[in-house]
């Protein structure tokens, strides 16, 4: 899964997973520190009750607009920023 978001990191802006054994999430962690082009590494925990889940995201853009800008695969940049502005991503209205 990991290997398999540098190969479509121009695809995505954010990688995530959910993990069930806290094992497999601190080896996920420390396999996901060690790629170097990855710019953002975000944790959390999901309780209810006794029962733990964790949780990671990743991204290789440090914000939207380095993602919009650098990639190839948006080639009218001003069609694309002015549809997807950040201001906008909340807004309940579109």
């Amino acid at each position: 899964m990991i290997d398999e978001s540098i190969i479509y990191k121009n695809n995505f802006l954010i990688f995530t997973t959910l993990v069930g054994r806290k094992i497999n999430f601190l080896r996920i962690l420390e396999y996901i520190k060690l790629i170097e082009e990855i710019k953002v590494l975000e944790t959390t925990e999901f309780l209810q009750g006794k029962l733990i889940r964790w949780g990671l995201s990743w991204s290789f853009y440090n914000d939207f607009d380095d993602f919009i800008y650098n990639n190839p695969l948006t080639k009218d940049h001003s069609i694309i920023h002015s549809n997807f502005k950040s201001s906008n991503i909340f807004r309940k209205d579109y």
